[in-house]
């Protein structure tokens, strides 16, 4: 099934638009003034305690690449562009190493949520989040460097790392922003 599901993202969806924006959504960098942009709202919001959301969502991200690395090194999965019989459309350079889970698809799950809840944005600013999290997985998918259940992992793995991350800063407050307002957040 994931072979299956992968071929029709990969192949089947392919179009012009698509061939065009998801190299473009998968590169990291082009997402550099979102993150900015982030570490801008904490500002404004925080004042002088804005370190405070900006070291927790640097650790969270942090703890994300870490994990999703430890793991992607135990299970050694192979990427679906590395294997000859999966005849995969790869649409940008990069995916030498593993595949499972999705680092790409983990980081900005983890940062969707952290942030959302860290800045205490809205809940339609916090979907965005999420949908961005989501796409930046799909295209990983149609750019032909992951398995669904790649990107499924990653996106589980780092949700599981921001709640967690999450509930501890709402217990220590001192490591976050202040425990009410994430309360509210999340």
């Amino acid at each position: 099934m994931d072979i299956a599901i992968f071929h029709f993202i990969n192949y089947q969806l392919s179009n012009g638009f698509f061939d065009w924006i998801m190299p473009i959504i998968s590169n990291k960098w082009v997402w550099t003034p979102l993150y900015l942009l982030f570490i801008i709202v904490a500002i404004k919001k925080y004042k002088v305690q804005s370190w405070k959301p900006i070291l927790g969502i640097v650790l969270c991200y942090v703890a994300t690449e870490m994990s999703s690395n430890m793991v992607k090194h135990t299970l050694k999965r192979t990427r679906p562009n590395n294997i000859e019989s999966i005849h995969a459309v790869k649409r940008v350079e990069g995916g030498s190493g593993y595949s499972m889970p999705s680092s790409h698809a983990a980081n900005h799950m983890a940062l969707a949520i952290v942030v959302g809840a860290l800045l205490g944005l809205s809940n339609g600013w916090r979907f965005l989040l999420y949908f961005w999290a989501v796409i930046i997985g799909f295209s990983r998918i149609y750019n032909g460097l992951h398995f669904p259940s790649d990107v499924l992992v990653g996106w589980g793995l780092g949700a599981l790392i921001a709640l967690v991350f999450i509930f501890y800063a709402k217990k220590d407050n001192s490591v976050c922003i202040d425990a009410r307002r994430i309360k509210k957040g999340i």
